[in-house]
């Protein structure tokens, strides 16, 4: 499990209706992963597809892995599938 946050997850694409895309750290294999609210503690989504996790840097001979700035640029933004287009097929029952 990965834990990402800064002092602020941005929700930088609201206008797709199944989707939207975030700020978030995340790599390959976290795919899946829930996105919560912070507020509610509530699942908002499910973390689907990325962008490219590492960036090659040549005058340091090795690769560094991509960081989200808190306000959002110099960031590869990872997609999350609303909950609203599952929520009608997970059962609510203790």
């Amino acid at each position: 499990m990965k834990v990402t946050f800064g002092e602020q997850t941005l929700d930088l694409d609201n206008d797709e209706s199944k989707y939207y895309l975030a700020n978030l750290d995340t790599y390959g294999g976290n795919s899946g992963s829930p996105v919560l609210s912070p507020a509610s503690g509530l699942v908002e989504g499910i973390l689907v597809d990325g962008q490219k996790d590492y960036e090659f840097f040549a005058e340091k001979g090795c690769y560094e892995s991509r960081r989200c700035r808190d306000d959002g640029q110099d960031c590869s933004l990872e997609r999350v599938t609303r909950t609203t287009v599952f929520a009608a097929h997970v059962s609510m029952s203790e």
